[in-house]
Formats: structure tokens, C-alpha cells, sequence
């Protein structure tokens, strides 16, 4: 399950925010995921709550956006959001285009207790 891999990871990360910052306890967290990487934020908050208990992070909130996809086309340069899994620029109709933005998974702000 990508979703369980993933805040695993976000869970290390947080761990060591907590210890650098003298152990204190993480009562929150705003996470930004890409639509292009398909997670669905509810599904990922629930999994986060399922497995926080024990670490720093048991009482903390995850909070989730989604950022849009952005991608330039090969042919005219033009960029858009693709409104499907089916990227057809807007412009001239070309198929596929260069992902500019909608793959990244950044953890935004930490809030200390």
C-alpha cells in the first residue's frame, strides 16, 4: 500500500523534527500532495491515524491540500491542468506534455506542542 509507505516515511521525518527540537510532542501537520500522485487525502489521514500511536505525533492533526497538476506542452510550450488522465493541450490538441507540477509530496508546517 503506497499510502502506509508513505506517512511511515512521514512519520521518521517527524521523529526527527521532534528530537531536534528537544523532543517536544507534534500536535500538527500541513502536508501538500500532488494530484498526479493519486493519494486520496481522507485515506491518508486515516491510515496517519491509524499508526501515529506511540510516536510523536499521537495527537497530532494531519491536514492535507492537494496541488494541482501543471503541464507544459511539448509542442506549443503552452501550460495547463489536464482535466483527465488524458493530456491534451488545450492550444493545439498535441497528446502528452512535461509535468511541471502535481507529483510532489512536501510536508509544509510542523506545530510543536
Amino acid at each position: 500500500m503506497h499510502e502506509l509507505s508513505l506517512v511511515n516515511s512521514i512519520l521518521d521525518q517527524l521523529e526527527e523534527i521532534s528530537r531536534s527540537n528537544y523532543d517536544r510532542k507534534i500536535v500538527r501537520v500541513d502536508l501538500k500532495v500532488g494530484a498526479l500522485e493519486h493519494i486520496e487525502p481522507e485515506v491518508l489521514k486515516n491510515i496517519f491515524d491509524q499508526v501515529k500511536e506511540g510516536s510523536c505525533a499521537e495527537r497530532a492533526e494531519l491536514v492535507v491540500s492537494q496541488e494541482m497538476a501543471l503541464v507544459r506542452c511539448r509542442n506549443c510550450m503552452m501550460e495547463y491542468t489536464p482535466e483527465d488522465s488524458i493530456w491534451i493541450c488545450p492550444r493545439c490538441e498535441f497528446l502528452g506534455g512535461e509535468i511541471i507540477k502535481g507529483t510532489e509530496i512536501i510536508i509544509e508546517s510542523v506545530y510543536l506542542e
